[in-house]
């Protein structure tokens, strides 16, 4: 039976294969060949256009729901008439029929704001590893580098779309039906649900800004084991509610085998970054 010891060596071996399996190039042999002293990388940090081209499909689905604004209020009108809450549920459940055929759409929408972001952060790579070194890796980038962040990334942008679908679903059908129970005016109504989607447009510019900032670190990562940079030195973001742990590891280096599970930027509202090292 294999000793504990020998076990971590076993696992920090296969991590480092995995990693050098990713490496396109090899960027330190670069670095020391041509007797450079790098300078510091600068960190990648996304413009606010990015984060709203990223939160763009999420509105187009709160922006589907306002638009069925009229049609929910007419069917209230006779739901209050009736004195029964089927008609309006009805419609409610009609609507959101109705916005789920936008969904390829809205799949669309997320890989093409996804590839427009991997494009930004390419040149983006490239120019911050010219400035730290002289050298020019524009050739050496490709999208295929983050090919599976990219797949992830739209995996999750299309669960998260659709729980912005069902969230607001939920939230407005509720709100009609104990509308209808207490028979409230429609002019009361109506300012329930203008309420229940500016909620959801607010919800819809947060996923925007967390899902630009998780796809900028995966970016990064993917990329700087690419160029063969196996190290990196955590950089803590001060924020209003830091995460301790993460304050901790400051300016902590850590090898790609050996860094925590939590990596930068991975958790939600996670500023963190990791800073690539030429080593």
């Amino acid at each position: 039976m294999a000793s504990q010891p020998d076990d971590r060596r076993e696992e920090a071996a296969a991590a480092l294969a995995l990693l050098l399996i990713g490496r396109r190039y090899d960027l330190p042999t670069l670095i020391r060949q041509n007797k450079i002293k790098p300078r510091p990388f600068r960190q990648i940090a996304p413009t606010e256009a990015l984060r709203s081209t990223m939160a763009a499909p999420y509105f187009d689905v709160v922006r589907a729901w306002a638009g069925e604004r009229d049609a929910l209020m007419r069917a209230y009108a006779v739901a209050r008439a009736e004195g029964s809450a089927a008609s309006i549920t009805a419609e409610v459940d009609r609507a959101a029929i109705r916005i789920l055929h936008n969904r390829p759409m809205i799949i669309t929408r997320i890989n093409a704001a996804l590839a427009r972001f991997e494009q930004w952060h390419r040149v983006q790579w490239a120019g911050r590893i010219s400035a730290a070194t002289g050298l020019d890796v524009s050739t050496l980038t490709s999208p295929s580098e983050v090919r599976n962040d990219l797949a992830n990334a739209s995996v999750w942008g299309q669960q998260l779309a659709q729980s912005v679908h069902q969230d607001t679903h939920g939230k407005i059908a509720a709100a009609f039906v104990a509308a209808a129970i207490a028979m409230k005016p429609a002019r009361e109504v109506q300012g329930e649900f203008n309420a229940i989607i500016a909620k959801a447009r607010k919800r819809a510019a947060r996923i925007g800004v967390d899902q630009t900032e998780k796809a900028s670190r995966a970016f990064d990562r993917a990329r700087r084991v690419a160029a063969g940079l196996a190290r990196f030195r955590w950089r803590h973001t001060p924020q209003k509610h830091p995460r301790d742990d993460h304050k901790a590891r400051d300016r902590r280096i850590y090898r790609e085998d050996r860094a925590p599970n939590d990596r930068a930027g991975t958790l939600p509202g996670c500023k963190c970054w990791e800073e690539p090292l030429y080593e």
